[in-house]
């Protein structure tokens, strides 16, 4: 990855409390990025901002939080996107970007990440739901798309 500067982003989804937070992220050293959960507040992402700075890597490694999902009938609410965009704010300094759905209404001093892109833009069995590529990029104001499924099974 160091060599063709790639980024390793590690799709961890880590969702607890800071000390246990702590603890599995200190495991993710070769990961540049991690998603975040912020169902359980702020001390995941102060854990990571904390783990950064000691190890001297803040300004080389960060996370994504979770704002939005591509699945249906998942339980975040505008309250929750309102909040996670939030604590992307106040956490700035590891916080490169958002896993969201819609990019328009983001800060743009965040990337915009969207899962769920693939060209069959029906869902499956497991109620995930997919978006097509140019829709994505032209209408929602995604920077980064996540096309994991859509290549395995295209």
């Amino acid at each position: 990855a160091a060599k063709n500067n790639f980024l390793i982003l590690e799709d961890r989804k880590l969702a607890d409390i800071g000390n246990t937070v702590t603890l599995q992220y200190e495991l993710l050293h070769w990961a540049d990025l991690v998603t975040v959960h912020t169902v359980a507040g702020p001390g995941a992402v102060m854990a990571i901002r904390n783990v950064l700075k000691s190890a001297g890597s803040l300004e080389k490694r960060g996370c994504l939080l979770i704002a939005e999902m591509s699945s249906d009938k998942n339980l975040i609410s505008p309250q929750y996107v309102k909040a996670t965009v939030e604590m992307a704010q106040e956490f700035s300094d590891c916080v490169v970007g958002l896993i969201c759905q819609e990019g328009n209404d983001k800060p743009s001093s965040f990337l915009c990440v969207t899962p769920g892109v693939r060209m069959d833009t029906d869902s499956d069995n497991s109620l995930q739901t997919y978006s097509n590529p140019d829709r994505v990029m032209r209408e929602k104001g995604t920077d980064l798309l996540v096309v994991g499924r859509g290549i395995l099974q295209g």
